[in-house]
């Protein structure tokens, strides 16, 4: 097997698979961690799902949230869906451990706090031209990449870093730096998010919340006649924000996803008249994120807008909505 990784879209490397896996009839890789939720779908169509304790060649020992120990024939065995698992066939190449799909992963521009896979290359486009961004994971933990828009032209560094603190629940960074690129060389802004997500691959939700800043440039301006015009500013824009996502399995192949973010309090600053405007942002993203290929999955939807902009004492409302597509990948 081979695999294409982009890092920082410059570098392009072929890799060979570099799992480790058990030479006797054993279907777990060896590195398979005991806190690694998974599900067990029999040849009958029973399923079981819980922690795996051990394993031998006949058995698996599975240990539900309760306790209790179940013994698991391995022939009566037809699949293992692994949280955070990859694939591979054990060896008698009749039984398959799955990859944990990329949708398991996203909302609808929003990412979860699940663990990362090491040596893994993911990404998403958000609405084509308004945000793209690819990053690797180097290990469980921690991935770095890039985002850029073709519609603002910013380039941006893009860190993230969760963990799992208990069963079922994750916390993870989000962390943004970069420069406006060349639309506007000088601007320059970053921000971060904190999230937390509670569930599994198939049902959970995440409460997030952040701050951004940005320094936009604003290039001077010369008269026609020539003598001297406006001088170039700067912009400071700044805002906290706030919001929740969840994710629901309406069935293996598909999931409804929502997003709701609320930016009440975003300024504007502008340092050539010392002047501050104020705007509220609001958005509520109701989505089917599809999950039919596990290394690609499309998400379609509407992007419900509410925002307020207040300017020398008026106020002005707008409101709308617009049809969404997106998709998030895994190379």
């Amino acid at each position: 097997m081979r695999k294409l990784i982009f890092f920082l879209i410059t570098i392009t490397y072929s890799l060979l698979p570099s799992n480790c896996f058990a030479q006797n009839d054993s279907i777990l890789p060896k590195t398979a961690p005991k806190t690694m939720l998974c599900e067990i779908k029999m040849h009958d169509g029973s399923l079981y799902k819980g922690y795996i304790e051990k394993q031998n060649d006949s058995l698996i020992y599975l240990k539900s949230s309760v306790g209790v120990l179940i013994h698991v024939p391995k022939k009566q065995i037809n699949s293992i869906d692994f949280i955070n698992g990859h694939t591979t066939k054990d060896s008698t190449g009749n039984m398959l451990i799955h990859i944990p799909n990329i949708a398991y992963n996203y909302y609808v521009v929003f990412s979860n706090a699940f663990l990362l896979k090491k040596g893994e290359v993911y990404g998403s486009s958000n609405g084509f031209i308004f945000n793209n961004n690819i990053n690797y994971a180097f290990n469980q933990n921690f991935s770095l990449g890039i985002s850029t828009s073709v519609l603002a032209a910013p380039i941006s560094l893009h860190a993230k870093a969760n963990f799992e603190v208990a069963h079922k629940l994750y916390i993870g960074v989000d962390g943004l730096l970069g420069t406006g690129s060349w639309l506007s060389t000088k601007s320059y802004g970053g921000g971060g998010l904190a999230k937390v997500t509670y569930g599994d691959v198939k049902d959970n939700f995440t409460v997030f919340a952040g701050y951004g800043n940005l320094d936009y440039y604003i290039k001077p301006q010369r008269r026609r006649r020539g003598g001297f015009g406006r001088a170039g500013y700067f912009d400071n824009i700044y805002s906290v924000m706030a919001g929740a996502a969840m994710s629901y399995a309406i069935s293996a192949k598909i999931h409804f996803v929502a997003e709701f973010l609320a930016a009440p309090k975003i300024t504007v600053y502008n340092t050539s008249n010392l002047a501050a405007s104020q705007m509220g942002f609001y958005s509520l993203s109701p989505a089917i994120r599809t999950a039919i290929k596990p290394n690609i999955s499309w998400v379609f939807g509407i992007d419900g807008v509410f925002f307020t902009s207040t300017n020398k004492g008026s106020t002005t409302n707008t409101a709308f909505a617009l049809p969404y597509v997106g998709f998030s990948f895994r190379l």
